[in-house]
């Protein structure tokens, strides 16, 4: 046979020529990877078209005035546990396949590699670097994750005194649809940075099966003749999925939430990294993606009860018309949170 041309239907520039025609191994988990992440961000609940974020007034000022939302380093989270949690669930996913099926299997030897650091196809350095026998877990693949946090419902108690203040805050209510929309960056975006907006998970059994259908997808892209350095591959694939998924698991006790999440997801070392301050750390963050018109898809701002609901109310109508936003909603909550509870 002749040179192919190159107008006889070529792979695309940066994708590996292969003899047979057929995607590499490399693209084959590349569209898994891909299809699972866009299953476990499809917004398929319709029935929250409004979400809230709950703040201070100062918060709300600065939200609604710079036309942008922070998403916090998953890590400075004030409730560790969930991370934790997050773990458990994907270590018992790996227990029941390695007992469902025989040590000598595909699936069991699969299950056995997620636990541990890949080997030479990995750079020399980084939380997945190269090693022997050192486990590798759901929590390496959480440093370059940023969050931030709304609830379908602006009547959460533990919302209020938590994040608005005691009450004397704001819940502001964003159009989800419109949001999703609006925090997409720009094709090209250097460094790569995915968004995604989506519902938290609480089921146990539902969290199980996600990331069993992970793992199933990823396995049948091999087989029992791989050799190493495919399966390692796969299972470094496995986990990072994982762990994309696993940012919106939380325990079933926290449902009453109905959390969703902005989640960011990106390289480390990038330069445009923002940081404030707690009382005893400095918190990375990074900022969502500013519209041309500087205004966030507002719907609503529902006002503490905390507060001279009245004054508030004109205050921030006026607020509102100065930076442009028409049509909103403002009303105030009689949910007034016990501050020594």
């Amino acid at each position: 046979m002749g040179t192919r041309s190159s107008n006889s239907g070529a792979p695309p520039i940066g994708r590996p020529k292969q003899k047979s025609g057929k995607p590499s191994f490399k693209d084959r988990l590349k569209a898994v990877h891909q299809r699972v992440r866009s299953e476990a961000f499809r917004a398929a609940n319709s029935d929250d078209p409004i979400i809230f974020h709950y703040t201070s007034p100062g918060g709300l000022i600065g939200i609604l005035g710079q036309g942008q939302l922070w998403a916090t380093n998953i890590w400075h989270f004030s409730d560790k546990s969930e991370l934790l949690y997050a773990e458990t669930i994907h270590e018992q996913v790996l227990d029941e396949i390695e007992a469902q099926y025989p040590p000598n299997s595909l699936q069991n030897r699969l299950a056995k590699t997620c636990r541990i650091e890949p080997r030479p196809w990995l750079p020399r350095s980084g939380p997945l670097s190269r090693g022997s026998g050192k486990k590798r877990t759901w929590l390496n693949e959480v440093l370059d994750r940023y969050v931030s946090c709304f609830s379908a419902r602006d009547d959460l108690v533990h919302q209020w005194k938590e994040y608005a203040c005691g009450g004397a805050g704001f819940a502001i209510g964003l159009n989800r649809q419109k949001l999703q929309k609006a925090i997409q960056p720009p094709r090209g975006t250097v460094p790569p940075t995915s968004v995604y907006l989506a519902k938290v998970r609480y089921s146990v059994e539902g969290q199980k099966r996600e990331l069993r259908g992970i793992f199933d997808a990823f396995c049948a892209e091999i087989s029992a003749a791989s050799p190493p350095a495919q399966v390692d591959r796969c299972a470094g694939e496995i986990v990072k999925a994982l762990a994309l998924h696993a940012s919106l698991f939380k325990h079933p006790t926290f449902e009453a939430e109905n959390e969703w999440r902005i989640i960011i997801e990106t390289l480390p070392g990038r330069s445009d990294i923002s940081f404030r301050s707690s009382a005893d750390k400095v918190i990375p963050y990074l900022t969502t993606v500013k519209q041309r018109s500087g205004r966030l898809p507002l719907a609503s701002v529902t006002i503490g009860a905390a507060m001279d609901q009245g004054a508030s109310a004109r205050g921030i109508q006026s607020f509102l018309d100065a930076k442009g936003y028409r049509g909103v909603k403002i009303s105030g909550t009689k949910v007034l949170p016990s501050l020594s509870a």
